[in-house]
């Protein structure tokens, strides 16, 4: 009994180290898919409307204006495709970090099926008075293995919150990476009427 009581001591302190903070993978998923739809893909349409391709400056007009223009235009690109990279890398993560979520409380709820089914069979055993010392023997085997499988699994959810930590400091350093200004056109260069040139 006291090897029982010991273990399920043990058992509650695995349990209530994840039952304060169970977290919320339909969430994490809701806000995956807005970094997805309303950032990722939306800057990647504009940063596709206003390549050189597409744009009509580059048919229309020549000098040194137009030249001017025609050489900002990629840098910019550039920095709307590395938004878009970010958004979409953004949205991996959390996903993967709600997926990470999902199959922790899918073990969890496993194990604890577990257990149910050994009490079960521990308070069968224990119906006669004989059976009493198999049933603490199977409790006492049955908690173990639910511990050993709880704290397995929490070390696999530490592993995966370690890597996405990893991620999002990635993702933070991308960020910085893309500077605090946006490329600009020098408008030095398109003040004067010589500097545009209207092709016919």
């Amino acid at each position: 009994m006291n090897a029982l009581n010991a273990k399920m001591t043990e058992f509650w302190d695995a349990i209530n180290r994840f039952t304060t903070n169970i977290g919320d993978p339909a969430k994490l998923r809701r806000v995956a898919a807005e970094w997805s739809d309303r950032i990722g893909n939306s800057i990647g349409e504009i940063a596709g409307s206003v390549s050189l391709d597409k744009l009509k400056t580059n048919i229309e007009w020549s000098g040194k204006a137009a030249e001017t223009y025609k050489a900002t235009v990629p840098a910019q690109v550039a920095g709307l495709n590395s938004l878009k990279d970010l958004g979409l890398q953004i949205r991996n993560s959390l996903v993967n970090l709600a997926n990470g979520l999902d199959s922790f409380w899918t073990q969890i709820i496993g194990t604890l099926a577990a257990l149910l089914i050994a009490i079960l069979v521990a308070i069968l055993s224990a119906i006669t008075v004989v059976g009493i010392p198999a049933a603490i023997a199977i409790l006492v085997g049955a908690i173990g293995a639910g511990i050993a499988s709880i704290f397995t699994t929490i070390s696999a959810v530490d592993t995966l919150t370690n890597s996405i930590a990893v991620e999002q400091t990635a993702i933070l350093d991308k960020v910085n990476s893309l500077g605090s200004t946006w490329p600009r056109t020098d408008t030095g260069s398109m003040s004067h009427s010589s500097d545009w040139k209207r092709n016919s």
